[in-house]
Parts: structure tokens; C-alpha cells; sequence
């Protein structure tokens, strides 16, 4: 299920629509947006609160996106900021 155009503009996306390889398919980045659907809103936004809070030393995680409406749940989907990373050697 990819994100709709309006909650593609409530949280400020630009750019090309893409999915992620690996996991469960269900998140998309747009330019430096990545979106996801939730299951509970409420539990989202108390997730999104925290993350937002959380002061990154030593770390980092991925900032959570308010949506235009002024919060970090839109029509079932929640938004962070893409952090680039790499996967640990394994082994």
C-alpha cells in the first residue's frame, strides 16, 4: 500500500516515491522523508513524542515529521526523517 498524494503534501514530501528493499514492504522514502503506516495512532504519536525528545548522544534515530495538521499521525501514516546507514559485516 503506497501513501496517498495528500498525505505525501501533509508531511511535506517532494521527489520520487520509492519502497525499501527488505523488511515488510510497507515503508517508502520521499526525497529525505521516510513514510509508514501505523497500527494505533496514539500509540504512534507517543512513540513520535519520544524519539522527538530523546537527546542523541552516542546515537542517532531517526526524527519523527509533524504533519501539517500539527501532528505525527496523518490518515493512518507517521513520517521520520531518512538517516542513511550500513548494514554491520556479518560474521
Amino acid at each position: 500500500m503506497k501513501p496517498t498524494s495528500d498525505v505525501l503534501k501533509a508531511f511535506g514530501c517532494a521527489g520520487e516515491l520509492t519502497s525499501f528493499d527488505g523488511g515488510q514492504g510497507w515503508a517508502w522514502r520521499c526525497g529525505g522523508v521516510v513514510l509508514k503506516p501505523v497500527g494505533l495512532a496514539v500509540e504512534a504519536e507517543w512513540g513520535a513524542e519520544v524519539f522527538a525528545s530523546l537527546e542523541q548522544v552516542g546515537f542517532t534515530v531517526p526524527r519523527p515529521i509533524l504533519a501539517n495538521h500539527g501532528g505525527y499521525v496523518y490518515r493512518g501514516w507517521a513520517a521520520s526523517e531518512f538517516v542513511a546507514g550500513e548494514h554491520p559485516p556479518v560474521g
